[in-house]
């Protein structure tokens, strides 16, 4: 479902290589709220905290 919003998704990888691991959990979140049971965004949002 994630790969219909890859607005998200870029920003989300944007935040990753500029090492913005809070703001990459923050962006994964709120589409987390759209896009509920997604795993990709489940896994991103995962690793973000760990990251953080």
């Amino acid at each position: 479902m994630a790969e219909k919003d890859l607005y998200n998704l870029s920003k989300i990888f944007y935040y990753f290589r500029e090492r913005y691991y809070n703001q990459a959990y923050v962006t994964a979140h709120e589409g987390l709220k759209r896009f509920v049971n997604d795993g990709i965004l489940q896994f991103y949002s995962a690793l973000a905290q760990l990251m953080d």
